[in-house]
């Protein structure tokens, strides 16, 4: 019940065609790159989460006329051309972009981002299946840990009252991780143990 049926179109179709763009593009480059592209991101990400803290845990109505804007339109086509090259730190964007740009909250944002990056992760995985860029035990693993994953904090965003702030926080654990990963801070503070 938290997946609004008005406007869900305007962002699932440009998604869609963004990712496929993406995955054509991912699948020619080097791990390195990879890599360092998905650091950068996630430092991108930190600073989007960090932004306006009061609209991230706002309670409120999304503006059918924002959701259905070319801005918004575009906006969904870039962070579907990210999901289908990178995949990580998508759910971040989405949100962002349901919160900061159309104006859901943090609690329906969630909802949508899964149905949208379901929906944009089909032609993706399909790009790379086409041309052999499938390790399908990790990826067999990594479904699994998300469809796992996505049914708890569904099922924590719709009955827990301070969702939110609980979502804004783990968000914001899980990049710096994540910024540590890509960058390779663990393994240069290893070094100096």
């Amino acid at each position: 019940g938290l997946i609004p049926k008005e406007g869900i179109w305007w962002m699932i179709i440009p998604s869609v065609l963004g990712a496929l763009v993406g995955a054509n593009i991912a699948v020619g480059l080097t791990e390195e790159t990879m890599q360092l592209a998905m650091g950068i991101l996630m430092v991108f990400l930190l600073m989007l989460v960090l932004l306006n803290p009061k609209k991230w845990l706002a309670e409120s109505v999304a503006d059918m006329a924002k959701v259905r804007s070319p801005l918004n339109i575009v906006v969904f086509f870039l962070i579907g051309v990210h999901g289908g090259f990178l995949q990580a730190g998508v759910g971040v964007m989405l949100l962002a972009a349901l919160v900061l740009g159309a104006g859901y909250s943090l609690r329906y944002a969630n909802g949508i981002k899964m149905l949208i990056v379901l929906v944009f992760s089909i032609p993706a995985l399909l790009t790379f299946v086409w041309n052999g860029d499938v390790n399908w035990s990790y990826g067999l693993l990594v479904a699994l840990g998300q469809g796992f994953g996505g049914w708890l904090g569904g099922i924590f965003a719709a009955d827990y009252p301070n969702a939110n702030i609980w979502v804004r926080r783990i968000l914001i654990a899980v990049i710096l991780l994540a910024i540590v990963k890509f960058f390779g801070v663990h393994e240069l503070l290893m070094g100096l143990y």
